[in-house]
């Protein structure tokens, strides 16, 4: 790649050029004109006429050459340029010497002056007059032009003048031909380089080993200006040249990452040229666009469209943006509209899937905006919020603008960025919800909203795979919080944030602490308790401890456990075979009728359907557990006591009706699923979704969810074995009969089953060795069809070997070591009868 490119070079210019030349020609014969070449700023102007200049040159023509600037002039100075463009084309006729005053009567000696000056170069040889950027003239010398251009029509003269012609949001001024008849002004309008033409351009400078990617990329940010195409390969140019460097280098997504700069200092001058007001407006659509994607379809490699905006016209972004842009920086609406359609058309900007226009790389982005220092951009996201909210924008668009905006910024921002945390949850986008959340408590507010607000941001940051970060916010929220309640909830987040990561003495201790200092808010104390009771579940020796508490209580007092104590009670002696399923669903169904505190409502509702689940009442089950979440949601909180238990209901009644596709579309699962790379998802929705998947046919993925979770992380719970079942049931899939003995067998092994050992080892098995109620002499105290997981570990195994299919439970049964003609074939787990 070359260092510098070849400004000169021209592309997509051959017509222009011939209509030059052939106006030139008509010139030379004694026919002259005024030929004016438009265009955008950077179209490439002023390098078409210096190449038909030199055509003109070529040709036998004088070429007289003037440039103008926007700066402080004498009168007639560009025309003057033109006499003056070198000593051999000195003017042969003397002016005159009275500069003291600017009278009518010096201006029209003056242009005579000059017009008797053109008369006499015309007898030496045809004259090309090239005058450029003629927009910028003094105002005699545009009148001077414009007279000569109805004078030449028969002179060997051709005017040749180029003109900046640009949608600005200020109104134009009129042109160089806004007073001449058409038939004595050929006027050609420079369009943006084609996307072949630009791809030409860059090849021509990066050379062959260019990638196309590559050159796309520059191509969309350069936009087809040549100006920008042609600045910014000088900066690749002279990065691909420094020391130590090899090959192309990448193209940036800012400014910062380029040297020397003459791609930022280009865009400087392309909207310096478009006036305060196109720069305030395209600086503030800068603004408003970061955060949501560039016009390239939010990738580097996108093409402008998308899912829904696929079948939009280019330029069909909505008018909402253009009133929005014009709000925040007081344009007028209807200019700062043909603004984005004009640029939309010149390939500055490209529309978003949404059809919201946008710049075509975040590069150009980075460029429009770096004129404005930190502050200024700070205040204009501000200024965004303030409109969008005024113009009914949604809370996650207001949201987007205030994460940077200066903080505090208003008693309203909270509020926004509270409702935006919610809808994002709701969508499943967690990582923008604690985004909105981290922005909220940069704002005012009182200690039990800032509780609540620590809280939901702890729980996001804790399930999200962030515990450094969610842990630390969890206790300050039980600081921070003033009111009792306030506390527990935040309290029932942290410990079940510590028995996650395996320190359930830990999290029941937080919450035995606390239940201490609640001597007079006895509802909330049998709440803490309740949820100490759910958290022991992940570890056997303090489920031992907490449930002996717990039936002592009952047994002396049963008030002082509450109702979401005496629920767990139910499920816990249902489950252990204390209790036929019959009797814990009617008492649970009089514990749901009796008042219940509001946080331990979802507790109840949790055991409620685990029971139910138990003894086979679908539907109520799943009614249970609907009401449950759905209240959980409502409050914003993934961290809760009953979540898992929750969850694995639902999976549990997906299983049953086999409504395994159904489980798999909710947001929770799909997250899972998506984890990549380290990411482990929670064991028991892990186990869940192997079983899913290869009950539907995935097999592939089934086998990349197991291989990515680790039987080392469950905890000393029923986990383990359920995940051990979802392994031997997935290699029994897609691998041998034999190849389950190690997975299927290791959920038995875990529960210290003698069984499946002594038939590994070749010996029978002792009849029903192993099993709970092994030695008992009593009917079958649980349903005879089991359609949710059992809460002991061998039972979990035997339910899913109930639910699957004969053969699949043959192969299980083999590799776990349990006689198979001990059992019925109806997928019931009662013993059969001799």
């Amino acid at each position: 790649m070359s260092a510098t490119s070849v400004p000169g070079a021209l592309h997509e210019r051959q017509e222009a050029m011939a209509m030059v030349a052939a106006e030139a020609e008509r010139a030379r014969s004694g026919s002259g004109g005024l030929v004016l070449l438009k265009g955008t700023t950077g179209s490439g102007r002023t390098a078409l006429l210096e190449a038909v200049g030199d055509q003109a040159a070529a040709h036998g023509m004088w070429v007289l050459r003037a440039r103008c600037s926007s700066g402080p002039v004498t009168p007639f100075a560009a025309v003057k340029q033109l006499f003056d463009d070198g000593p051999e084309l000195a003017c042969p006729t003397a002016e005159p010497t009275d500069e003291a005053d600017s009278t009518a009567a010096i201006h029209r000696e003056r242009a005579a002056w000059l017009w008797r000056a053109l008369l006499e170069w015309t007898e030496e040889a045809p004259l090309f007059l090239a005058v450029d950027d003629v927009q910028l003239a003094d105002p005699l010398s545009r009148g001077w032009l414009v007279e000569a251009a109805r004078l030449v029509e028969r002179l060997p003269v051709l005017l040749v003048a180029t003109e900046r012609s640009q949608y600005d949001v200020e109104p134009p001024a009129p042109g160089l031909a806004h007073a001449l008849p058409p038939r004595l002004v050929r006027t050609h309008t420079l369009t943006p380089l084609s996307p072949d033409g630009a791809a030409e351009l860059v090849r021509s400078v990066a050379g062959a080993v260019a990638s196309p990617a590559w050159v796309d990329d520059v191509v969309r940010a350069g936009a087809g200006n040549p100006l920008l195409l042609h600045a910014l390969l000088d900066d690749l140019g002279a990065q691909a040249q420094a020391p130590g460097r090899a090959g192309i280098p990448v193209v940036p997504d800012t400014c910062a990452a380029l040297y020397p700069g003459a791609y930022p200092a280009a865009v400087s001058w392309w909207l310096e040229s478009a006036g305060s007001s196109t720069v305030d407006i395209a600086r503030a659509l800068a603004v408003v666009s970061d955060g949501r994607g560039d016009g390239h379809g939010g990738g580097r490699d996108g093409d402008g469209v998308g899912d829904r905006g696929e079948d939009r016209h280019p330029e069909a972004h909505e008018d909402g943006d253009a009133g929005l842009l014009a709000d925040m920086t007081g344009a007028d609406g209807a200019r700062a509209h043909g603004w984005l359609t004009a640029m939309t058309r010149l390939g500055l900007l490209r529309p978003d899937p949404d059809g919201r226009p946008g710049y075509a790389h975040p590069l150009l982005r980075d460029a429009v905006v770096s004129g404005w220092s930190g502050d200024r951009r700070k205040a204009a996201h501000g200024r965004a919020a303030e409109v969008m909210l005024r113009r009914g924008a949604g809370a996650e668009a207001v949201a987007g603008q205030l994460l940077r905006a200066p903080a505090p910024f208003g008693t309203w921002a909270a509020d926004v960025l509270l409702d935006a945390a919610a809808r994002a949850v709701g969508a499943g986008r967690t990582e923008g919800a604690a985004g909105f959340l981290r922005r909220a408590l940069d704002e005012e507010m009182a200690p039990a909203r800032r509780a609540a607000v620590l809280t939901e941001l702890g729980s996001l940051e804790f399930t999200g795979g962030r515990s450094a970060a969610g842990l630390p916010r969890l206790a300050e929220a039980v600081q921070v919080a003033d009111t009792p309640r306030d506390r527990v909830r935040s309290a029932m987040a942290l410990g079940t944030a510590l028995a996650g990561r395996g320190e359930v003495r830990a999290a029941v201790g937080v919450l035995r602490s606390l239940e201490e200092q609640l001597t007079d808010h006895r509802d909330l104390a049998r709440t803490l308790w309740s949820a100490s009771a759910l958290l022991s579940d992940h570890d056997q020796a303090v489920r031992r401890e907490v449930y002996g508490r717990l039936r002592e209580t009952s047994a002396r007092s049963p008030g002082l456990v509450g109702t979401a104590g005496q629920a767990l009670l139910a499920r816990y002696e249902a489950t252990a075979g204390l209790l036929s399923a019959r009797a814990a669903m009617e008492r649970v169904r009089a514990l749901m009728e009796a008042p219940a505190d509001p946080l331990a409502e979802t507790i109840l509702l949790g055991a409620s359907a685990a029971v139910a689940l138990w003894a086979d009442e679908l539907d109520e089950a799943e009614r249970l557990a609907e009401r449950a979440l759905a209240g959980q949601r409502a409050g914003l909180l993934p961290l809760h006591p009953a979540r898992t238990e929750l969850l694995n209901v639902r999976a549990d009644l997906a299983a049953a009706r086999g409504g395994y596709a159904a489980w798999l579309a909710e947001p929770d699962v799909r997250q899972a699923l998506r984890a990549g790379g380290d990411a482990r998802p929670p064991m028991s929705e892990a186990a869940a979704a192997v079983l899913a998947l290869v009950e539907t046919g995935r097999t592939e993925q089934a086998a990349a969810l197991a291989e990515r979770s680790d039987p080392r992380d469950a905890s000393d719970s029923g986990e383990l074995p359920r995940f051990l079942y979802a392994r031997g049931h997935l290699r029994a899939a897609i691998r041998p009969v034999r190849s389950t003995t190690s997975w299927s067998a290791g959920g038995a092994r875990r529960n210290g089953t003698s069984s499946a050992r002594s038939s590994l080892r070749g010996g029978a098995p002792r009849p029903n060795a192993g099993w709970p109620w092994a030695g008992r002499r009593r009917p079958w105290p649980w349903p005879t069809r089991s359609c949710g997981w059992p809460r002991s570990g061998t039972r979990r195994v035997w339910w899913g070997v109930a639910c699957a299919s004969w053969a699949r439970r043959r192969a299980v049964c083999a590799a776990s070591g349990w006689p198979r003609r001990r059992y019925g074939c109806c997928g019931t787990l009662r013993p059969r009868r001799n």
